[in-house]
């Protein structure tokens, strides 16, 4: 067996085996480990905005009530839950490339064949210089006031993908 520089018997490795760590080093790890674990902590309890953007095709537009007001049937290739009275932002395709943004309030929704189906409605006049007509293109965009953790966005956010 060859031999190495330093004996791993000898008195001079002894010593410095046998001399316990510095203050600094002891608890420096420490305090690291410490705050490790409070950061996972915190990001785990985090309390965050649900946004959320679904792709959508418009079925169908009819005039609703009162005067002034349009009602969309929207379907978008997956379910949507969300209370009926929400506010949404539509966000439509044009034929220019530009998108158009329409803001929402949900009448109803329901869930068919893997589908998601909203009827929305919309105040007209505003929108007299841009028609919607169906099979327009968009998607919906969500910001609820709803909050969710850290870890359940993460998981929200890979499953979804």
């Amino acid at each position: 067996m060859p031999h190495s520089k330093y004996e791993i018997r000898s008195s001079q490795v002894q010593e410095v085996l046998s001399k316990p760590p510095g203050f600094l080093t002891l608890w420096g790890n420490t305090l690291l480990f410490l705050l490790l674990a409070a950061a996972l902590m915190w990001v785990c309890n985090l309390r965050l905005h649900v946004r959320e953007t679904i792709p959508c095709t418009i079925k169908s537009v009819n005039a609703g009530k009162p005067a002034g007001r349009k009602v969309l049937t929207i379907v978008s290739a997956r379910q949507v839950q969300m209370p009926i009275g929400k506010k949404i932002l539509l966000i439509l395709n044009r034929e220019t490339g530009m998108e158009t943004p329409i803001a929402c309030v949900v009448n109803d929704i329901w869930n068919q064949d893997g589908n998601g189906y909203l009827l929305v409605s919309y105040d007209n006049r505003r929108m007299q210089e841009m028609p919607v007509s169906p099979n327009m293109t968009g998607k919906i965009r969500i910001e609820t006031t709803d909050f969710e953790s850290g870890l359940e966005m993460l998981k929200r956010k890979i499953l979804f993908k």
